[in-house]
């Protein structure tokens, strides 16, 4: 059974987070889609802000076939849920907004969970700011079961939006791991007369011979 809701997007995200949890950490964005945290995740929108259209499917197992056609991208992420009521969030609610009215994601309560995530329509109006009355134009389907943990699994790479967040995840990997540069050490009392010593010997051998 599938429900759908319109999710409020905000500086191109919303969230998958549990009771009690705040989207705060910096999320994994290997998929260029869904952003692993170490409670839940967070979603790239290609819009800035506005709404985007969200169906769910709580499924009992992995589903076998994958309709690839109708979407842009398509991945599979491992996201954990403790205590155990993951739901579909915006990262920001104005006075008396209440949540998307869809269900709870982990109907097995705490533990890890299994998503595929379809979208389509991101490069539609990327970086966008749409008005309150205005049409979504991404639509986005989570389907989600009880699993255990597995890596990040791109299905279906086609859009833009998806492929530059894929390539400054890796950049900001490759900065992350890069060595740190060896701490500054002054110069020691016995490097200093040594410098000098090479210094009074080079200027010894550039002088003229002398001659009786």
């Amino acid at each position: 059974m599938r429900s759908t809701a319109n999710v409020l997007v905000v500086e191109h995200s919303f969230a998958i987070v549990d009771r009690d949890q705040a989207a705060s950490e910096m999320p994994d964005w290997t998929t260029g889609l869904v952003g692993t945290m170490t409670v839940g995740a967070k979603v790239y929108a290609g819009i800035y802000s506005g709404q985007v259209r969200v169906t769910i499917e709580v499924l009992p197992q992995r589903p076998d076939q994958i309709d690839v056609d109708p979407w842009d991208d398509i991945v599979e992420v491992t996201v954990s849920a403790d205590p155990g009521e993951l739901a579909v969030h915006s990262l920001e609610y104005g006075p008396g907004e209440a949540p998307p009215a869809l269900p709870v994601l982990t109907p097995d309560g705490p533990g890890t969970y299994r998503i595929r995530a379809h979208v389509r329509g991101r490069d539609r109006r990327y970086d966008d700011m749409l008005d309150e009355g205005d049409e979504p134009t991404e639509d986005y389907l989570f389907s989600i079961w009880s699993a255990p943990p597995a890596a990040p699994l791109i299905i279906r790479a086609t859009d833009r939006c998806g492929h530059g967040i894929r390539i400054a995840n890796l950049q900001t990997q490759r900065r992350a791991d890069a060595p740190s540069p060896p701490p500054y050490t002054p110069p020691s009392h016995d490097y200093d007369e040594l410098t000098q010593a090479r210094l009074e010997a080079a200027r010894r051998r550039s002088e003229p011979p002398t001659t009786s």
